[in-house]
């Protein structure tokens, strides 16, 4: 019976083998998960967009009002409370996202319970929440929410109709490198985002 192991030679061209497949499969790998990611973003980004183009169809007036009956500046992707704690932070002095008053997303697509106008049964197609509109509202793909500049939406408390408005995330440096303004034609740098206006 021939008891003889591994040589050190073999040992070490196998490790060589993997080490070589590692180094080219690696980046790779991460390049597809950041590809994953990104149109992860931009498929929620445009999903969320849409439905609050639908809310507005169904409403007559887009989904702006807080609790309290205030229209809001800015819509964030958190659920049910919004959470200004996790709002990206602006790169290098762009203007800052964190803005009052602000709701969240939840709150004026998900929640049966706010206080838009429901009519059920509804036979004569009445102006009204048709919603809920998504099953749920989650972070983008790095963990941070995706936020509506509200402020500029048509019918909003001060309606600027030249602005875009973006449903946006801060993408993969997680800044938010965008202008709060509405006034840039693209989203900024890694910024992923959905003009609904």
């Amino acid at each position: 019976m021939d008891k003889r192991g591994f040589t050190l030679i073999e040992v070490m061209v196998v490790l060589s083998i993997i080490a070589i497949l590692g180094v080219v499969l690696v980046p790779s790998i991460i390049k597809n998960i950041n590809d994953s990611k990104i149109a992860k973003a931009k498929n929620d980004t445009s999903a969320i967009g849409k439905v609050m183009i639908q809310c507005r169809e169904d409403m007559g007036y887009w989904p702006v009002v807080d609790r309290n009956g205030n229209r809001v500046r800015l819509l964030i992707g958190t659920s049910p409370d919004p959470d200004t704690s996790i709002i990206p932070p602006s790169n290098n002095g762009i203007s800052s996202w964190n803005r009052t008053p602000n709701e969240s997303l939840w709150w004026e697509l998900v929640n049966v319970n706010n206080s838009y106008t429901k009519r059920d049964p509804n036979p004569h197609n009445l102006p009204s929440w048709r919603g809920p509109y998504l099953t749920e509202i989650k972070l983008d793909p790095w963990g941070m929410p995706y936020l509506i500049n509200a402020e500029y939406l048509q019918g909003a408390a001060s309606p600027d109709n030249t602005k875009k408005v973006w449903v946006i995330s801060a993408g993969t440096n997680k800044l938010m490198d965008t202008n709060f303004e509405g006034t840039s034609l693209h989203p900024a740098e890694d910024d992923i985002g959905y003009s609904i206006q």
